[in-house]
């Protein structure tokens, strides 16, 4: 395993931007810009996201109570 350095940093500090790149280069991941997203989508995606998280946990309550009453039953 080698040790990526930039330069212009402290000789113990990582050049994390050069890691990646090589990482992406790797696995034939696309670099280039990315969209500029609006505000409004990034909240508009951060709640989605928790609406998701909170769909899986209601999914398993669910299971769980119905696994209670399987158990009586």
């Amino acid at each position: 395993m080698e040790r990526v350095v930039d330069p212009k940093l402290s000789p113990h500090k990582l050049a994390y931007r050069n890691l990646l790149t090589v990482v992406f280069k790797a696995f034939n991941v696309p670099l280039g810009e990315g969209p500029n997203l609006k505000p409004c989508v990034l909240i508009w995606l951060r709640l989605m996201g928790k609406v998701i998280r909170l769909k899986e946990q209601l999914l398993q309550q669910q299971l769980k109570s119905n696994a209670q009453v399987d158990r009586v039953l």
